[in-house]
């Protein structure tokens, strides 16, 4: 993300009702090149079509004025069209990439002659056409999101995750936010509430320890495909949905020849579709080679 200034310029045009006729259609009226100085080489016109840029669509809309934005440079804008005297608007937010045809932003049938004729918009046979275009000027790149982990105050609320042999201490207010099964258990009458604690007896305390970090956006520093699959178990059996989506994706990426039977194996063994049907996949592409 970028932090940005924004440079508004703006331009307006006179055309004639007379230009609206058939002869007109797929015939452009340039603006002259605008400069922004503030980003070396970006220029801006407005492309004006006043019998519409397409034959047949004019046919079919019985007349319509198209417009077209273009610049010299990837850039990002707020653009708005208006006719001057009316309420007749289009303003959005582009995104201009690098090809040819990502330079240019077209507005067909931005308004009607019909419309622009009862509009009151026509005076002496002209109306006028401006455009405002307010470009984004990158200044340095923003940071990204601090972790949550460290936007937590230290006396918040916490439960102990106990397992064989270690008790992990984890934001109940967290857990309760990510997942209904820990809801549950913080929010009714049960025991887990009372005491503080869940024990957890089917998974080991290295998985937990890094279902509980990576939700608070901390860093693994390493991990096993098994300890990537336990922490899936974990996702899965608390119903953690962020998380399980998240995982199953990374190893739906990461699924390869090696490791395919092994990711089979959990999802038949957990009824994970998604990861199931990506591993049938390969292994269609398998047999095809042989």
């Amino acid at each position: 993300m970028s932090l940005v200034k924004h440079v508004t310029d703006s331009s307006s045009i006179s055309i004639k009702e007379s230009d609206f006729n058939d002869s007109m259609v797929g015939n452009a009226i340039p603006w002259p090149d605008r400069s922004i100085k503030e980003i070396s080489g970006l220029k801006w016109h407005v492309d004006i079509y006043p019998a519409g840029d397409d034959w047949e669509y004019q046919q079919i809309n019985t007349g319509q004025v198209d417009v077209y934005l273009v610049v010299s440079k990837p850039v990002n804008a707020f653009v708005t069209f208006q006719i001057k005297g009316t309420n007749t608007t289009h303003s959005e937010y582009v995104t201009f990439g690098s090809n040819d045809r990502e330079l240019v932003r077209a507005v067909p049938g931005f308004v009607l002659h019909e419309d622009l004729r009862n509009s009151g918009a026509i005076k002496k046979g002209k109306f006028v056409i401006r455009c405002e275009v307010k470009f984004d000027i990158p200044i340095a790149e923003f940071p990204a999101p601090p972790p949550i982990y460290k936007l937590l105050k230290e006396d918040c609320n916490t439960v102990n995750l106990v397992t064989e042999n270690l008790e992990i201490e984890a934001n109940k207010s967290i857990l309760t936010e990510i997942s209904p099964i820990f809801s549950a258990m913080f929010t009714h009458n049960m025991v887990e509430s009372r005491t503080g604690e869940v024990h957890i007896v089917d998974l080991d305390s290295d998985t937990v320890r890094n279902v509980i970090d990576y939700c608070l956006g901390k860093n693994l520093n390493t991990i096993t495909l098994d300890g990537v699959l336990n922490m899936l178990k974990f996702a899965d059996k608390y119903n953690i949905n962020g998380l399980t989506e998240h995982l199953e994706t990374f190893l739906i990426d990461i699924l390869n020849y090696e490791n395919a039977a092994t990711i089979y194996k959990h999802a038949d063994l957990h009824s994970r579709e998604n990861l199931k049907n990506a591993c049938a996949k390969l292994r269609g592409k398998m047999s095809s080679r042989f």
